[in-house]
């Protein structure tokens, strides 16, 4: 899970290959992006918080994939396979 930077959301991965956004205040669930193929390992923001990078792993190929979004529509901007199986775990954008 990873906070935005401005602390007031907080982004989840999930087994259910979804990506979530929670109000962080409250605890309540605003956004679910959905595109993955596989069990979302791990998210992160970038630095000012409008875009959103997602990891996933699954069993079938693609096995390695990575999704950009935009953080505020849930808009998929990018989508990266890794056809030999890679993955991404930990996700640090310097964006």
């Amino acid at each position: 899970m990873a906070f935005s930077p401005d602390g007031k959301h907080l982004a989840s991965s999930s087994a259910d290959q979804t990506v979530k956004i929670w109000d962080a205040t409250g605890s309540q669930e605003t956004r679910v992006f959905s595109g993955h193929t596989g069990y979302v390992e791990s998210v992160a923001f970038s630095s000012d918080g409008k875009r959103l990078a997602s990891a996933a792993t699954g069993t079938t190929p693609p096995q390695g994939e990575m999704k950009a979004w935009d953080a505020q529509t849930g808009q998929e901007l990018v989508s990266i396979h890794e056809p030999n199986g890679a993955s991404w775990v930990a996700l640090q954008p310097r964006w």
